[in-house]
Formats: structure tokens, C-alpha cells, sequence
């Protein structure tokens, strides 16, 4: 695996986690059943997350590096995104 490939699978995988979060705040408004919607997207994401990260750890440090600023930067484009879209100001 390449540091690109890596880079990219933490970008995808930051796009799923933090897009699964923002998906769960948005309906907690409307369901009635707050609680099992937040133990389940709490569990999809950290489950995500972590098969993810340990199989770049398992490719080495430098890949784990990459996959994690891959991760950042997509939760960095999506604040951005966010913040400066329709769902900001």
C-alpha cells in the first residue's frame, strides 16, 4: 500500500464516520428513541474506525500516519464545508 492509498482510505473512512455522526444529530430531533440511535452510530463509527486503523497498523507506522491525516482531513473539509454551507451561518 502507498502513503496515497492510505491517505485516501482515511479520507473515505473520515468521510463515513463523520457522515454517519452527522446523519445521527440531525434525526435525534425527530425520533423518539434518542438513546439506541446514539449506542448505534456510536458503535458503527468506533467499530469503522478501528478495523480500519488496524489494518493500516498493520502495513506499518507510516501508512497508520497517513490513514489518520486522511481521517483529519476530511473531518476538516467537512467542518469547513458545513460551517460555510447552508448549514452555517
Amino acid at each position: 500500500m502507498t502513503w496515497f492509498a492510505a491517505i485516501t482510505t482515511g479520507f473515505g473512512l473520515g468521510l463515513a464516520s463523520f457522515g454517519v455522526l452527522w446523519l445521527a444529530v440531525r434525526r435525534l430531533v425527530r425520533l423518539p428513541q434518542r438513546r439506541a440511535l446514539i449506542g448505534a452510530s456510536t458503535f458503527v463509527r468506533l467499530f469503522l474506525v478501528g478495523i480500519v486503523m488496524y489494518a493500516l497498523s498493520r502495513e506499518g507506522p507510516d501508512k497508520l500516519l497517513a490513514g489518520l491525516t486522511g481521517l483529519w482531513l476530511a473531518r476538516w473539509c467537512l467542518f469547513l464545508e458545513l460551517a460555510e454551507g447552508r448549514y452555517g451561518r
